[in-house]
């Protein structure tokens, strides 16, 4: 295949491939292009460049549609394959010179290569989606609705999912994001839901739940989002979401009991130390020389409901390595850091901690 794309590429545009056999030689492609796609080895998946075969230029009018649409196929086979696994379908220098194109070789004769068309085929695709998820809403009759704010890079979006039964089994689906940076009160937020159900075609189907986070814009009782909405469906039932819930439960208590909090508290001046750049850079490459998975510890967040075990996790797994790298700082005493990894060096290595 990659013999049939260089040929492609040499290929004079004033002598185009006329044979009857283009279908067939298409179709033979697509075993290669799908082993150049992705090969499988036991619970791992290696990634190869994914390359698209060539369309002939000119074809037999009667295969014409049959070779386009084979080719849109394979075209929507792969980026649908690079969109499951987010991963990016471009570099951001595709010049002839560039050693990084991104993930996709195409064809330049034929026109279905552009960011256009694969944002189209990727709509198409969510929308197919969209529309058997409403369909099952509109069967069972009724739904709940779960909604959260999210930040993208600088816009304001609100999380939308559903749930609903299907055959006595519980759904749960994501159906979109509704962008919300202008106006985030309770009344405006309520419009925007509102809306989007219509554009949905849901208006005429009740909603029976509702669940959100506690702030007051969501959870109050008279002015709140929730109100809102009780409103216009006022069977919808108030739930502060228990995922929320558990976390608040979680943060209070690790505040409230004494050793525990002074346990968070090491592990974010933790964070904290191993931020300055001479000290990471001797932390990894102290992980790197005892043979450890290299570590980056993150801050401790109230909101981030992972970020406390994932922390204790790396701590415990390379405990060696972060002893090691502070047992060294402390040795060179090189910066005003010293005093600081001391003071970390003997908290860890109390029997509270270590233990």
């Amino acid at each position: 295949m990659r013999d049939q794309y260089e040929n492609a590429k040499r290929r004079k545009p004033s002598e185009p491939s006329t044979s009857s056999s283009a279908v067939h030689e298409l179709f033979r492609s697509e075993q290669n292009t799908r082993r150049r796609c992705w090969n499988r080895s036991p619970g791992r998946i290696h990634y190869h460049p994914l390359v698209v075969p060539v369309l002939p230029i000119k074809v037999n009018p009667i295969s014409q549609p049959i070779v386009t649409r084979h080719y849109l196929k394979i075209i929507s086979d792969i980026i649908l394959t690079l969109s499951r696994q987010g991963m990016p379908f471009r570099g951001h220098d595709e010049s002839d010179d560039s050693s990084n194109k991104g993930n996709e070789s195409y064809n330049k004769y034929f026109n279905l290569s552009s960011s256009g068309i694969q944002n189209d085929i990727i709509n198409n695709a969510g929308n197919i989606i969209q529309s058997k998820i409403i369909g099952e809403i509109k069967e069972c009759g009724a739904s709940a609705i779960m909604v959260d704010e999210a930040r993208c890079f600088k816009e304001q979006q609100l999380s939308f999912c559903v749930r609903y039964t299907k055959k006595l089994e519980i759904e749960e689906r994501f159906l979109g994001f509704v962008e919300c940076s202008q106006q985030r009160d309770a009344s405006s937020l309520c419009t925007l839901i509102i809306n989007f159900i219509d554009k949905l075609g849901l208006r005429n189907f009740p909603i029976i739940a509702q669940a959100y986070d506690g702030a007051s814009v969501m959870s109050g009782r008279n002015g709140g989002l929730q109100a809102k909405i009780r409103e216009i469906h006022p069977e919808a039932i108030y739930i502060h979401c228990m995922a929320h819930r558990l976390n608040l439960a979680v943060v209070d208590s690790c505040n409230d009991i004494q050793g525990v909090k002074e346990f968070f508290n090491i592990l974010e001046s933790l964070f904290v130390h191993f931020s300055q750049p001479s000290n990471h850079k001797t932390f990894i490459e102290t992980q790197k020389a005892l043979g450890t998975k290299t570590l980056e510890l993150s801050r401790i967040s109230d909101t981030r409901w992972s970020c406390r075990s994932n922390n204790c996790q790396g701590v415990k797994n390379n405990y060696s390595s972060i002893i090691v790298a502070l047992k060294y700082e402390i040795e060179e005493n090189s910066n005003r850091n010293v005093v600081e990894a001391m003071g970390l060096l003997t908290s860890l290595t109390t029997k509270k901690v270590s233990s």
